[in-house]
């Protein structure tokens, strides 16, 4: 088991480029506490663990409500949330790698000063799974799937006055798999597929309000043959 508590800090420049608006802010601070434990079982083949945290950001950068123009250190955002895993092998040729997380997101100030909305594109929940099989012989197969639940894009507080409008990017599920085939120990040849049922999604989505936004498709049904020469 183990406990842990960290602080960071986030620079206005973290994309390496300051504007008017936050070039003499100082930069945000948060904190994290952390709660988890881990374990190995089935005879040391399979590691599982869980984790609970706490995420405070004590002075986020939101629009001055006194100069619109400038960014001030004025709000908060807090995520608390859960996750646990599993990685490793079920049987000596059986290897699973799993996961779910919970995020319970708010932030105060990102829509407007005093306005309690979401974090953007922060999913309440996330699950994985992804396993594969080695065959004697040289074959293997896997497949797996990701799974994203549905996202706030943000908070408007302009364009209905005296109202709340918090758009929505819905979630999704994919399927992926693989087959591959080692012809000796130094050529091996490996065949993904990513989206098998090449459903649409979206990864990311932009929101300031109604009339100003844009979205990310995710890619589609996608193919790759991968080859590996050991020299």
């Amino acid at each position: 088991m183990y406990f842990s508590y960290g602080t960071s800090f986030n620079p206005s420049a973290e994309n390496l480029a300051l504007s008017a608006s936050n070039r003499a802010l100082p930069p945000e601070k948060d904190r994290t506490f952390e709660l988890g434990a881990k374990a190995q079982v089935l005879a040391q083949r399979l590691s599982v663990s869980g984790a609970l945290f706490d995420t405070e950001m004590i002075n986020a950068r939101i629009t001055d409500p006194l100069q619109p123009t400038v960014q001030a250190l004025a709000g908060t955002e807090k995520v608390k949330g859960l996750e646990i895993g599993a990685q490793g092998y079920l049987t000596q040729e059986w290897e699973i790698v799993a996961g779910y997380t919970y995020l319970d997101a708010h932030a105060v100030g990102l829509a407007a000063p005093g306005v309690e909305g979401p974090i953007p594109n922060t999913a309440r929940h996330q699950a994985n799974l992804w396993t594969t099989y080695e065959f004697t012989g040289g074959f293997e197969v896997g497949s797996g799937v990701n799974f994203i639940g549905e996202r706030q894009a943000g908070t408007d507080t302009q364009f209905i006055p005296g109202a709340v409008s918090v758009p929505r990017v819905p979630g999704y599920l994919t399927w992926d798999a693989m087959v591959g085939y080692r012809f000796s120990k130094m050529f091996s040849l490996q065949l993904n597929g990513l989206d098998l049922t090449d459903r649409f999604y979206f990864v990311n989505s932009y929101f300031t309000r109604p009339n100003e936004n844009h979205t990310v498709p995710g890619a589609g049904r996608t193919l790759l043959l991968t080859a590996r020469a050991d020299l």
